[in-house]
């Protein structure tokens, strides 16, 4: 298996992705589930990353950028500072949050992605946070087939 292709640790079809090697990502991956997995349209999912964030500077204006492909089309991309998206709570040591530090540290998240929104095929789901200087924290991206009702 190569470095591009490398499965992230825990229970998800995610892989590493972008230029930025897993092995030089700033953000040390630990554990990533998804509960299910794969996710199901119009049942909520889970996602929990839980790893070492660096001791850097501006580590809570970091950026997260969700991107998504159907099939061949235009990507779509959505993007903020990771404390600020509304889906996502931080814990650092046992304490929940919004904000972002050094040491250990869990990304938890749910969603639900509503069949009526869904073309069914296969999408790309690409994840990539980053530091103002533009370093990667991680960068992870996974294929999953959705049925939807369009």
């Amino acid at each position: 298996m190569t470095e591009a292709h490398q499965q992230v640790p825990g229970d998800n079809p995610a892989y590493f992705c972008g230029p930025t090697p897993p092995n030089q990502q700033l953000f040390e991956i630990e554990e990533f589930i998804i509960a299910p997995n794969p996710p199901e349209i119009d049942h909520r999912f889970f996602g929990y990353l839980r790893g070492i964030a660096p001791d850097v500077p501006n580590l809570n204006d970091t950026s997260l950028r969700i991107s998504i492909q159907k099939g061949d089309e235009e990507t779509r991309d959505y993007e903020d500072k990771l404390v600020k998206w509304h889906q996502i709570i931080i814990r650092h040591n046992s304490q929940y949050g919004h904000e972002l530090k050094p040491g250990q540290i869990e990304i938890l998240a749910d969603y639900v992605i509503f069949g009526w929104f869904v073309e069914t095929d296969n999408y790309t789901f690409t994840a990539e946070a980053k530091l103002p200087d533009g370093r990667v924290l991680f960068c992870f991206q996974s294929s999953i087939f959705l049925k939807g009702e369009n």
